[in-house]
């Protein structure tokens, strides 16, 4: 009976908090919103988010920077706009002190801030979530002409593909992906699950872009023109240009080494 009179006392001072207070809102204005476990779920969800989205500042350290990025699991579709697309709240290591240390070595600034963005790319990649090109030029203050030419030459110089929204969801893949992974192919003899792994492609877009290489080939061999190839090949004649000019470039580095 005292146990009882004690938590008859205290136990509201408890239920005083912000979970009471959103169950509160949605029981007396929304009360065709759901039974008390839909509630209990959603504003389960709901301090999660938050939790996400605005971390105490005692959590973030120096140089962490909050973005919201895709989550890499949700694929883009014909339609499908931001609005219905899941996201993730990150803190991306923006600056670190190796970055300063650099810097204090005489690294061109240039340099880190390739390596700069390379981090948050794969940090992003990392933990479940893709940055676009857009979001980088936002975060780094660079136009997208710079900015993706300081990404191809990052990639370039380390013989990798950065896994951005478009690397790994394929949206307006370059020619240079392209390259990058027909070369691991043609001049490296790498098979499907390495290129994968190097290039963040799905398997299914490397081996089309393989298949597609092999089909030109193929066909160049034959002595077709490239109107003919594109025919055989169900290819549009730009792509089957860029597959041309591949293969000659390639079968020019095969030459030299």
């Amino acid at each position: 009976m005292k146990n009882d009179k004690a938590k008859a006392t205290w136990k509201p001072q408890r239920e005083k908090n912000f979970q009471a207070y959103l169950k509160n809102i949605i029981i007396n204005q929304y009360p065709r919103f759901g039974g008390p476990k839909i509630i209990d779920m959603f504003i389960h969800d709901t301090i999660n988010a938050i939790d996400q989205f605005y971390p105490p500042a005692q959590f973030i350290s120096k140089g962490q920077f909050l973005w919201v990025a895709v989550d890499k699991t949700d694929l883009p579709g014909k339609g499908k706009t931001m609005k219905n697309t899941r996201t993730k709240a990150l803190l991306l290591p923006l600056v670190t002190d190796d970055d300063i240390k650099e810097l204090e070595r005489g690294v061109p600034l240039k340099k880190v801030n390739q390596r700069r963005i390379a981090r948050v790319v794969l940090y992003a990649y990392e933990m479940g979530a893709l940055l676009s090109q857009t979001e980088l030029c936002l975060i780094f203050a660079y136009n997208q002409t710079y900015l993706r030419n300081m990404i191809e030459e990052y990639e370039k110089e380390h013989n990798m593909i950065l896994p951005t929204r478009g690397t790994v969801h394929d949206l307006g893949a370059k020619v240079t992906h392209k390259k990058q992974i027909v070369a691991m192919h043609y001049l490296q003899n790498l098979e499907t699950p390495d290129i994968v792994r190097k290039s963040f492609h799905s398997p299914q877009s490397v081996d089309r872009y393989i298949d597609d290489f092999k089909r030109v080939k193929f066909c160049k061999e034959k002595n077709m023109n490239l109107n003919e190839i594109s025919f055989s090949t169900k290819l549009s004649i730009n792509l089957v240009n860029q597959y041309d000019n591949l293969l000659k470039e390639l079968d020019s580095i095969k030459q030299i080494e």
